[in-house]
């Protein structure tokens, strides 16, 4: 969405500079105006909106990366063997997977308790933080239900995620729990 919005103002900007342009009375001395008016309409003609809608698209869908695996990584169980960081390897950069992997074997080397214990996590919603075209990062504000034997808990904690472009494709590369609210 943001994205959109800086597209849309580009654009106004440029049809402003150009309506300018184009209503200057030329100096034939020098041309500049005309030269001018020339740069901005080839600016214009650059902007491509296939591009802008691409940008947009993946904006879209490293958000839905996040999301996804930020449910399914703060979503436990003791009965549930880790199965929510096995489906969610596919989604993170190798370093990532080697260490979910390390949380499954110490988790799996752990005895399970016989008493339920799993906790669920909903994404309330996530905020864009520094970005390059290799890297970004999120914070995800997020609800997290505790439940132990027949008691339960409600708690709200955030993430910090960040992503890495590899082989063209998003991938977690990094996944930070911060303090409970």
């Amino acid at each position: 969405m943001r994205y959109l919005r800086i597209s849309s103002v580009i654009a106004i900007g440029v049809l402003t500079l150009v309506t300018s342009a184009c209503t200057k009375q030329a100096d034939p001395a020098s041309n500049t105006t005309v030269n001018q008016a020339v740069n901005v309409v080839n600016t214009v003609n650059s902007l491509e909106p296939a591009s802008a809608q691409q940008t947009v698209s993946e904006a879209v869908g490293k958000q839905r990366l996040v999301t996804h695996f930020v449910e399914r990584w703060g979503t436990y169980s003791n009965q549930s063997n880790f199965e929510n960081i096995s489906e969610a390897l596919p989604f993170m950069t190798e370093s990532m997977q080697v260490y979910g992997r390390q949380l499954i074997a110490t988790g799996r080397a752990r005895p399970s308790g016989e008493t339920f214990f799993g906790t669920t996590t909903v994404v309330l919603s996530t905020v864009d933080g520094a970005s390059t075209d290799a890297s970004a990062e999120y914070t995800v504000s997020t609800q997290r239900i505790e439940k132990t034997g027949d008691s339960e808990r409600a708690y709200y904690q955030d993430i910090v995620v960040t992503l890495q472009k590899v082989a063209g494709e998003w991938k977690v590369n990094k996944a930070v729990w911060v303090g409970i609210k």
